[in-house]
């Protein structure tokens, strides 16, 4: 605990006196650097136009809507014994709202048109991508899903908010889900990875991933300072050929892949959004 705490001081702090000079670096990026360095800034800032703004309020109502939510979801088919209502899922599982905003402007960019996410949770998450890629012609966003309650849940969201059928919730473990992508030849251009928040299968999503990421693929990674084995995994994928970047947000990290990249970058970097 105190060794998570020194370290989220460090990252703050390092954040805070080198921002300018790490997002003048990421603009050196190419069109890539640039739209993520502008995404993080304008959410930083709250810069959100007129439009934005009504849309991210609607979107947020579906996690306020979960606030008295007493439905009970089981996690026992993911070998998980533990039974919570919707309000505690909402309120302990779910993307703070301000790194929606931060998925909902990547996602914006035109050259992601296929977007990956590894635990879909209620799609509060989810729906942010799915209104990023309204208006691109053959976009997909596929989310997996272990808990049959919670795609049911996410599912009928998505069908409210989507006037395209790009989406595809798989309810399925993880492992078995990932293969089936695989064989399937889409090629992603952002992948969240929320799931299983372990050294051992962070480390297998991300390798059976590599061959279906496009070039400048961005791939996010959830609590990356979860736990010692989580900090670990988020190390070594930053050390492998691939990598163009990184940037370590604290709370996730982000990295951009290229199967070009043939030697491990000395790019990495420190920003920070919110915990």
């Amino acid at each position: 605990m105190l060794y998570n705490k020194l370290l989220k001081i460090k990252n703050l702090f390092s954040s805070k006196v080198f921002k300018y000079r790490n997002l003048q670096r990421l603009n050196e990026h190419g069109v890539e650097g640039k739209h993520i360095a502008q995404s993080f800034l304008r959410t930083l800032n709250g810069e959100n136009t007129p439009d934005e703004n009504e849309l991210f309020k609607k979107l947020n109502q579906f996690r306020l809507d979960f606030i008295t939510d007493k439905r009970k979801i089981s996690f026992e088919e993911i070998g998980n014994k533990s039974i919570m209502t919707v309000a505690e899922v909402a309120g302990r599982a779910a993307s703070p709202e301000i790194w929606t905003h931060f998925f909902y402007r990547l996602s914006k960019a035109s050259s992601i048109k296929n977007i990956l996410e590894i635990g879909t949770n209620l799609g509060i998450s989810g729906q942010y991508f799915i209104k990023a890629l309204e208006g691109k012609n053959n976009a997909k966003f596929i989310s997996m899903e272990g808990v049959k309650e919670l795609c049911e849940i996410a599912s009928t969201r998505f069908d409210l908010i989507s006037d395209q059928n790009h989406f595809e919730v798989v309810h399925g473990l993880y492992d078995k889900s990932l293969k089936n992508i695989v064989i399937s030849n889409i090629y992603f251009d952002l992948v969240f990875i929320d799931g299983n928040h372990r050294y051992e299968a962070t480390l297998k999503y991300f390798e059976l991933l590599k061959n279906n990421l496009s070039d400048n693929a961005i791939v996010v990674l959830d609590d990356i300072h979860w736990s010692s084995g989580m900090r670990r995994a988020w190390r070594e994928i930053c050390t492998q050929k691939g990598i163009v970047f990184s940037i370590n947000f604290f709370k996730l990290g982000l990295i951009m892949f290229d199967s070009k990249q043939y030697k491990p970058t000395d790019d990495h970097y420190q920003l920070f959004l919110s915990l």
